[in-house]
């Protein structure tokens, strides 16, 4: 009885191990915020017309990003404040956010003597595909060509890009955001951006691809 007692506990303890040892089931760290948002860097640069905000995602993990931007008097007392949020950033990648310049009831400018950012970060819920978006660029006299093409396999539902135009010695001119249509496997989305009422002409471009699930 009691040689049997100990062959069913020795069979247990076989079968508990081998679903241990077999089992598909992975481990996953849980998402520490603090962690996640000392290896988020971001820069900014005063333009004319707003604020561009570029954001170095490290972490290997995709992030949902909320940020602000708020404008200052001289006081230091806020007249303007701007939030705005990337619901999915690739992790190992950058995107780019643009707060415009405060404006008044009648559309007008507000000047402000200084500007703020902050953000924090959370686990996105959404998987990125913006590393398969591919664009090429073409920069002429009036405007900027670009083409994007959707190449990550799947049907996508948002896809948001930022174009940094550039002068020769890499100093940043000015940008434009754009939604991008191109949701489909394979799809195409042709676009320009003029800058021919600018007072600059850029030598190149970058793209961001802010996002895209």
């Amino acid at each position: 009885m009691k040689n049997s007692n100990r062959l069913k506990i020795f069979i247990l303890c076989t079968m508990i191990l081998c679903a241990t040892l077999f089992s598909p089931i992975q481990a996953q760290a849980a998402f520490n915020k603090t962690r996640a948002k000392k290896n988020v860097t971001v820069t900014y640069k005063k333009l004319p017309d707003g604020i561009l905000a570029i954001y170095n995602n490290k972490n290997k993990t995709t992030i949902r990003l909320t940020a602000s931007m708020n404008f200052q008097d001289g006081d230091k007392k806020s007249i303007s404040k701007d939030t705005q949020t990337n619901l999915c950033l690739s992790g190992k990648s950058k995107a780019a956010l643009f707060f415009p310049t405060p404006r008044d009831e009648y559309g007008n400018p507000v000047n402000y003597s200084s500007y703020k950012g902050s953000f924090s970060v959370a686990k996105s819920k959404y998987k990125s595909y913006s590393k398969k978006i591919n664009i090429d660029t073409k920069l002429d006299v009036i405007d900027g060509k670009f083409v994007a093409v959707n190449r990550s396999g799947k049907v996508l539902s948002n896809i948001h890009a930022t174009v940094v135009f550039y002068d020769g010695n890499d100093e940043i001119l000015g940008c434009a955001v754009k939604y991008l249509n191109c949701f489909e496997k394979n799809a195409i989305d042709q676009f320009s951006i003029s800058y021919a009422a600018e007072p600059w002409r850029p030598d190149h471009a970058e793209i961001y691809i802010d996002w895209a699930y």
